[in-house]
């Protein structure tokens, strides 16, 4: 009995010494595995996301491929760039130089023009024509992820562009590609009334720069010739120096430094103005001091009226308005100086000869500040008689008169060479854009666009980023520069008038600007900027916007990353240097078409198709 119970015993041990080890070792080895799985996992995600890392860290090369077919454009300019760490900002920085040889030697052929759009330097996993990818996470619950999205998406897309269903887009277009563009083109008739498109025509035609073409510079003068009338100080030099009194509470005077670019920016922190030393403090009211002084540079100046084709009357009538417009005077001293040069003219055979026909007025403020009607606001400069057939260049023009101009506010960016310009645009084209739109501003009333587009960016901080003019914040080039740099598309509703600055600023940054009055642009600019305006624009009516008819956030998502890129492009290649206001002792030859250029052009053509048809009805 006792031997049973011991071998029942021993048998009871030897079971407990194997099955206990066996179920111990059985559990180490699931552990190990359960952990040796999700390790194997965590590396092969650290190596993917290891390898996503590197290729956006490393060296790219990229050549601007519709600049390079352009005559506007060294053909072997290349663009070296390396993604950096953040800014702070909440993008990264970059560090862009220009290298004509280096890419040569490293036997580099880049054909493609590739915009850093978020999406294609792989920003959360994008990948370039991958529509759903592309896409923030944001904008997914927006409702453009899957089928049903991308059909959304092309249809608020063909609204805004003015595009039908037949214009639906290989997603994975190529931005070298050849594309014919034509049935993007928004049809102008949808925002401009055909009376206003009549004269925008009208006034194209005397402009040959819509092409881009580089037109060499010519050492014959003929057909160019300028005559300057010498008129007394007081209608220029003297109200300059009345710099400190122009504004009652704030001095200008820094603003008429270095020929109106105002002072020079020394100091960058957010390093983004490229090249160094080409950014000013410059007012927007400077234009009649900066074109003045551009004037004074030109090749075909004469001493001799007979021999002019074109006169110029340098009176800085935009100055002489803006002192009074917070002084109390009587209209009597408001309109003083007007009268006085219509008496100055008339005593000028140049001037009776053709009833200023062949004579321009540059005015560095918009048009109702010299039609003064039923408000204390202004003078009646061009409501005097004999100044009708005087072509005016203005900030903002009245959309129904065709001796109306309007011509680009001045920006913070004056170039004095072609490498400064090339420098410039090879920022804009690498900027990494990772705001879908943004807006510069401050409010006005309660019930105005701008107050609904405020409401509407701070309220999606993923989607917009807001910058509130306050102080001199938007005063300092740095800050709107940085921002527009960042977005994809800008806010531009109205302001105290229809037109505004800030669209000029964010279109030399590649920001597409998103307007709400046919008048901020449309009707403004017909030598500058270029007739199809789904080139480079977004069009959105006020009221649909304030009525909640349109979805800012959704509308804009709506366009597609390649449509954003070629809009881009028409930016970068055929806008931006016709935007730029050079120092007047620059010496550009590449971009020698910069906006006084283009304006002294278009002028002379203009002057020659007015006295030919004078000449007809003789």
């Amino acid at each position: 009995m006792a031997k049973r119970m011991n071998a029942a015993l021993l048998l009871l041990l030897l079971r407990r010494l194997i099955i206990v080890p066996s179920m111990l070792l059985i559990c180490v080895f699931c552990i190990w595995t359960v952990f040796g799985l999700a390790a194997f996992t965590v590396f092969s995600q650290s190596r993917h996301c290891t390898a996503q890392k590197c290729t956006s860290l490393a060296r790219r090369w990229i050549v601007l491929s519709e600049l390079k077919s352009s005559e506007a454009f060294p053909s072997n300019l290349l663009l070296k760039e390396q993604v950096l760490p953040s800014d702070g900002f909440g993008r990264s920085t970059k560090s862009t130089t220009t290298d004509h040889q280096q890419g040569a030697e490293d036997g580099d052929t880049v054909t493609d023009l590739e915009m850093e759009d978020a999406e294609a330097a792989g920003n959360n996993g994008h990948r370039r024509g991958d529509e759903e990818a592309s896409l923030p996470l944001e904008l997914k619950s927006l409702g453009f992820s899957g089928e049903k999205g991308n059909a959304r998406r092309q249809m608020i897309e063909n609204r805004v562009l003015g595009t039908g269903e037949e214009d639906v887009e290989d997603e994975d277009d190529d931005y070298g590609e050849d594309e014919d563009e034509a049935d993007e083109t928004q049809e102008d008739s949808r925002v401009i009334r055909p009376g206003l498109l009549r004269i925008m025509d009208e006034l194209r035609e005397h402009s040959r720069n819509e092409d881009n073409a580089v037109e060499e510079p010519s050492s014959s003068c003929s057909g160019k010739w300028i005559y300057s009338y010498n008129l007394p100080a007081r209608f220029n030099a003297d109200l300059v120096a009345l710099c400190d009194r122009i504004l009652p509470w704030y001095s200008m005077c820094d603003y008429f430094e270095n020929s109106g670019m105002g002072k020079a920016v020394t100091t960058d922190r957010a390093g983004v103005l490229k090249p160094a030393g080409r950014w000013h403090k410059t007012n927007q009211y400077m234009l009649e001091v900066l074109f003045h002084a551009r004037l004074k540079e030109y090749a075909c100046l004469t001493d001799d009226p007979a021999k002019a084709q074109l006169f110029y009357i340098p009176y800085y009538g935009g100055l002489d308005v803006f002192r009074y417009h917070y002084a109390n005077v009587s209209y009597e001293q408001k309109d003083e100086l007007g009268v006085e040069l219509m008496g100055l003219l008339e005593q000028h055979e140049s001037w009776r000869r053709n009833g200023g026909i062949d004579h321009f007025l540059v005015l560095g403020k918009i048009t109702w500040d010299f039609r003064r009607t039923d408000t204390e606001w202004g003078n009646t400069l061009l409501m005097l008689p004999g100044l009708e057939n005087v072509t005016r260049l203005l900030l903002e023009r009245d959309p129904w008169n065709a001796n109306d101009v309007g011509v680009p506010h001045p920006t913070y960016f004056h170039p004095a060479s072609d490498r400064d310009v090339e420098e410039w645009l090879h920022a804009v084209a690498s900027s990494r854009r990772d705001a879908l739109f943004s807006f510069a501003g401050m409010p006005r009333t309660t019930d105005s666009i701008r107050a609904v587009l405020i409401a509407i960016c701070t309220s999606q901080p993923r989607l917009c980023r807001f910058l509130e003019c306050s102080g001199d914040v938007c005063l300092r080039p740095e800050s709107t520069t940085e921002l527009f740099l960042a977005s994809h598309f800008c806010l531009q509703p109205v302001g105290d008038s229809a037109t505004r600055r800030s669209v000029f600023d964010s279109l030399i940054a590649g920001c597409i600007p998103v307007l709400f009055s046919q008048e901020t642009a449309y009707v403004q600019y017909p030598w500058h900027l270029p007739a199809r305006l789904a080139d480079y624009s977004v069009y959105v009516p006020a009221e649909d916007v304030k009525s909640g008819t349109v979805d800012i956030a959704r509308l804009l998502a709506a366009i597609s990353p390649s449509r954003r890129r070629r809009m881009r492009r028409t930016i970068v290649t055929r806008i931006i240097p016709r935007l730029l206001y050079a120092a007047p002792a620059a010496n550009l030859t590449t971009f020698r078409r910069d906006a006084f250029q283009v304006s002294i052009t278009s002028l002379l053509e203009k002057s020659r198709s007015a006295l030919a048809a004078l000449e007809s009805k003789l």
